[in-house]
């Protein structure tokens, strides 16, 4: 299994009313008020039929649009400079497989750089495994409290996320299974997700995460005990690396012997947008070469979104 290979380290009552119609209908026979005793009786039945399958949906991401109809218009950004810079970085080293994503969460817009396609993911993808439990937890399938080999789930998901635990991530996939997570990943957007080889385009992480922090896929509680978690993560600070003192930062990398990916979330408080930059090489990774690749794309989009 692909995760076997990994070797990383260590957020007035129904009776009532109904007797008072009786009565009234006893009283009062003109056929003038049953016209309107019918239409009150049709339109109750439509209310109530309206509700019932307003109820039985099948649920959907809440895609927030009521609540950001209410939100003033926020201005566009220009990212003809942001774009420039990221694309120089690629285009001067042609020896790494670099793929940027930005999602601007204040409107929306996204911005998609170097090669589209699906990467070996290493752990990146342990958020889409917390973000499905959880979900699961809240669908009534599952608890935290539940233990499973030896530990409780909220144990495992804790030390998967913060510590970058295989073994609690193993744990957590096979309680689930691959073909719930490909299902979940395609509920929600992500298109690209492989639940098999455990590749995702970066598109895709980034929408996950856009998703996850604007509240659409969990409830408020469990969103903030996953993002707790991704703020308290042991990795080395790639993307943070680059960002300024003060601004939050939620984070999850993943590492192999010839790629290094990672994925933040990144809220000065004005303007949160997200983060998302994989890289591979063949052969050995220059890790050095990567932290230099890395500061400098973060260093584009924090000029953009958070200092201009």
């Amino acid at each position: 299994m692909w995760y076997k290979k990994y070797t990383e380290p260590t957020h007035v009552t129904g009776r009532s009313r109904a007797k008072h119609f009786i009565s009234h209908r006893k009283a009062s026979r003109h056929p003038i008020f049953q016209p309107r005793i019918i239409g009150s009786v049709v339109i109750a039945c439509l209310l109530v039929c309206g509700a019932i399958l307003t109820t039985n949906k099948s649920p959907h991401i809440n895609s927030g649009t009521s609540d950001e109809a209410r939100q003033p218009q926020v201005a566009q950004i220009d990212t003809t400079v942001m774009s420039k810079r990221i694309n120089q970085v690629i285009t001067s080293n042609p020896d790494m497989q670099i793929s940027v994503a930005v999602i601007d969460m204040s409107t929306g817009n996204t911005s998609n750089y170097g090669d589209g396609d699906g990467y070996l993911a290493a752990s990146v993808n342990k958020i889409l495994t917390a973000v499905l439990y959880m979900h699961e937890v809240e669908q009534g399938s599952r608890d935290l409290d539940t233990v499973i080999d030896n530990a409780p789930a909220s144990q495992h998901l804790g030390l998967m996320i913060e510590q970058s635990n295989n073994d609690a991530w193993k744990t957590l996939n096979n309680e689930m299974g691959h073909p719930a997570l490909q299902s979940w990943a395609r509920q929600i957007g992500l298109s690209s997700y492989d639940a098999t080889s455990n590749s995702v385009a970066p598109k895709d992480v980034a929408l996950l995460l856009s998703n996850l922090y604007q509240k659409r896929l969990l409830t408020p509680a469990h969103t903030e005990l996953l993002l707790g978690y991704m703020q308290n993560t042991s990795e080395t600070k790639y993307i943070e690396n680059a960002v300024p003192d003060g601004v939050k930062v939620y984070r999850k990398s993943g590492w192999l012997n010839d790629r290094l990916h990672d994925a933040a979330i990144i809220d000065n408080g004005v303007r949160p947008y997200v983060l998302v930059i994989f890289t591979r090489m063949d052969g050995d990774y220059d890790f050095e070469l990567g932290q230099n690749v890395f500061n400098t794309i973060t260093a584009a989009t924090v000029d953009t979104y958070i200092k201009s």
